[in-house]
């Protein structure tokens, strides 16, 4: 298999950068003079050539179905190839461009298919760092999507009390200060303007040495204190203010369990007394620094390490869709601590969730003991996981009178219907400590010759509502203490949301609280603002979001809809769409909607649907159906893609099978 010698004028060897191979047995091949060749790979001959780009073509994606190839190079063009029929009987099916666009501003590097039942796309991705989605099956009839080049997870964090500002990007950390308040910069406008006094101010950059990048980062409240972590080390610093308004970074020596350990996403707890960490494997654990109310001592991490077990879920594993990826859906993508530092959810991408509670008061006057219970275990075996786990309740690992247990109404938390992107709890304004209960939080105990280091088994009493924002854009809010979801919950589901909001393709990133309290048990204000990489939303979590509009024949005697109605509310849906399917069967050739109100319009998973009178490529859409020799009865059919109602019920079954676990929590 020779592809000959190289153009006139060009190098004389002609460089081949990508193959692929069918499961009818014909290799794909892109080559440095941006030509597509098709071989038969039985007799080692290539059967054609297509020449579609004026420069090296870098990759190929082929479809599932072996009927489409798309190609991808340096010309930043993304072409498509399908075959075609013979013309004549009995002759063969040939290659044909379809078409090709300029997706990428740069070289189109890499490129490849993910094809389901529901999802059909290509994604592609270059120098401009922006992936792009294409549609496979509907290419021409949907619109393609470029995706953010920001990670899900924003690479910043700040200290509020301080205000710093924590970015990292590769292997650097830079600490920035920001000089001035919101209302001082509007009153000044002096926005951008580098000439006057600046509003943001580099203060100190931290260079992590190795190869590996930065995964996470996090900075105490008060800025005290910095976290670096990457996935084989973590490190810690102790910021301190030099007379240059600049910052001081001094590294603290961490105990012998944590050298050599790193983590995947790592974040302090409110309060600064926790370190959580997760590795790269989801194990989640925490350890104490002590010191930290001491201006004078230098922080210090005790060796003492807190492992938190969850509780065990069913695997994807007998889905053989996802056989090769394990446990997978079990990785953790998220962490939240209350504001009282006394609560931890954990969620994973399958949509569980995991909660532990801080059990107990403070007591600094109780040594911490020098070894841990729990550390001796985790180099056990899996088959001893449950043994280990009772132990571990038994003998629990106690700091400062304190300790992690589950949550006790962790099982009645059901599992979300698609993985967590933004947990958060609501904010709550803390009452001031005495200093008394910082030295000794349980004066009422007291120690005896069999039980030393008496302790409480005290459960934590703040604010427990956890805020959840899943991957499909959908609102919970959690009371996790009761293991309920909360008033405001009920109150609004996902079908209040704004339509806007909903049709958001690209996934929130983060949220900032926006409370103010006129006391500690009523606020006056309970803003949360979500943010994506392009749009910003606000939420007003005081009150209930404002109704949607309905149909005279959906309106009722009561505006909202009871607990324990949601299926009654989704059989009426279903009986009504039945009804309206011969009112709709006929249509005006002009409208865009679907002939039969019970066909879905759906999307590939690219981008949304192109309006047929925007349509620059193929034939006409529809169809005229006439019934009769006079054609009295014409109906306008749709030739796209049918979706049938047995495939309709089937999804809806689905969804029904999702939402039973959380209408089962509402009530």
């Amino acid at each position: 298999m020779s592809l000959g010698a190289g153009p006139e004028g060009g190098p004389k060897e002609i460089l081949v950068w990508s193959v692929k191979c069918m499961l009818d047995g014909t290799v794909v091949s892109g080559d440095s003079t941006g030509t597509v060749s098709f071989w038969d790979a039985k007799l080692y001959s290539r059967l054609q050539r297509i020449a579609s780009h004026k420069a090296d073509i870098l990759d190929l994606a082929v479809s599932v179905d072996g009927e489409s190839v798309f190609s991808g190079g340096m010309d930043r063009r993304t072409t498509l190839y399908r075959r075609t029929a013979g013309s004549k009987s009995g002759e063969k099916r040939r290659w044909v461009e379809i078409a090709h666009q300029r997706f990428h501003s740069h070289d189109v590097k890499a490129m490849t298919t993910f094809e389901t039942k529901g999802i059909s796309i290509l994604a592609s991705g270059g120098l401009d760092t922006a992936p792009i989605i294409v549609p496979v099956r509907e290419y021409g009839k949907e619109h393609h999507r470029t995706l953010p080049c920001l990670p899900q997870q924003p690479p910043a964090c700040s200290a509020p009390r301080k205000r710093l500002l924590v970015s990292w990007w590769d292997r650097e950390v830079s600490l920035w200060r920001i000089a001035t308040s919101l209302q001082t910069l509007v009153e000044s406008n002096e926005y951008g303007d580098s000439s006057h006094s600046p509003t943001k101010r580099l203060v100190a950059k931290v260079l992590i040495q190795g190869e590996e990048s930065i995964s996470s980062a996090d900075i105490v409240q008060d800025g005290s204190l910095l976290v670096v972590a990457t996935l084989s080390t973590i490190k810690v610093f102790r910021l301190k203010a030099k007379h240059d308004s600049t910052i001081g970074l001094r590294k603290i020596d961490l105990p012998t369990e944590l050298r050599g350990v790193g983590a995947k996403i790592i974040q302090w707890s409110p309060d600064g007394k926790w370190l959580l960490y997760v590795t790269s494997n989801s194990k989640i654990q925490a350890i104490r620094v002590a010191g930290w109310a001491d201006s004078k001592k230098t922080p210090r991490l005790l060796p003492q390490i807190v492992n938190f077990k969850r509780l065990p879920r069913k695997t994807l594993q007998s889905n053989y869709l996802h056989g090769s990826l394990g446990a997978y859906d079990r990785s953790i993508s998220c962490v939240a601590f209350s504001a009282d530092s006394r609560i931890l959810a954990v969620g994973d991408l399958s949509g569980h969730l995991d909660t532990w509670v801080l059990e107990g008061h403070e007591d600094l006057t109780q040594d911490p003991p020098i070894t841990s219970p729990n550390n001796d275990k985790t180099s056990s075996s899996s088959s001893s996981d449950e043994s280990d786990e009772s132990d571990a309740e038994d003998h629990p690992t106690l700091v400062y009178a304190q300790h992690w247990k589950r949550n006790p109404t962790a099982h009645l938390i059901p599992k979300l219907p698609s993985a967590a992107l933004i947990m958060s709890f609501r904010p709550t304004k803390l009452t001031a400590i005495s200093p008394k209960a910082l030295i000794n939080g349980n004066g009422h105990l007291h120690p005896t010759r069999h039980n030393p280091y008496p302790h409480s088994h005290d459960l934590p009493t703040g604010e427990d509502r956890l805020f959840i924002v899943t991957a499909e854009h959908q609102f919970y809010e959690i009371n996790i203490l009761a293991g309920k979801i909360s008033d405001w919950s009920r109150r609004n589901p996902t079908s209040a949301l704004p339509k806007e909001f909903r049709s958001i393709r690209d996934r929130a990133m983060g949220c900032i609280w926006d409370v103010v309290h006129s006391s500690s048990m009523n606020p006056d204000r309970q803003r949360i603002w979500l943010y994506g990489n392009a749009w910003l939303w606000m939420f007003d979590l005081a009150q209930d979001l404002p109704r949607p509009d309905h149909d005279e024949d959906d309106a009722s005697d009561s505006d909202e809809p009871q607990v324990g109605e949601f299926s009654k509310m989704r059989k009426r849906k279903r009986e009504k769409a039945v009804q309206k399917k011969s009112i709709n069967l006929s249509m005006d050739h002009d409208s865009d909607r679907p002939a039969r109100l019970g066909q879905k319009e759906r999307d590939s998973g690219a981008g949304s649907q192109i309006p047929p009178h925007e349509l620059t490529t193929g034939v006409g859409r529809k169809m005229r159906k006439t019934t009769g020799a006079e054609g009295g009865d014409a109906t306008f059919v749709k030739l796209g893609r049918h979706v049938s109602d047995e495939s309709e019920a089937e999804d809806e079954e689905e969804d029904d099978e999702e939402d039973q676990a959380l209408v089962r929590l509402r009530r």
